[in-house]
């Protein structure tokens, strides 16, 4: 059996829906990676601004811990007595 040298003009259809087709999974591959890359970039906003908030949150439980001591110190110094105005 003899192949001709001349593609076939089937030959040259299916080349070119061949061609069609990866092109078109390039793009999309394309469309893909760059929402890949945007969401990334949300992640990582994301974290920076939970750990922000993770340190804000124990600087503050920090201070409330401060002020009961200090609060409770305080009470224990006052005398157990009403008030003049009873």
């Amino acid at each position: 059996m003899k192949m001709s040298s001349n593609p076939s003009p089937e030959d040259s259809d299916s080349a070119a829906g061949e061609s069609a087709r990866i092109v078109e999974l390039e793009i999309v591959l394309t469309h893909q990676q760059r929402l890949l890359d945007e969401l990334n970039g949300v992640v990582v906003q994301q974290s920076l601004a939970i750990q922000k908030l993770e340190r804000e949150l124990k600087a503050m439980r920090d201070e409330q811990k401060a002020l009961r001591e200090h609060v409770n110190e305080k009470e224990a110094n006052l005398p157990h007595e009403k008030p003049p105005h009873y």
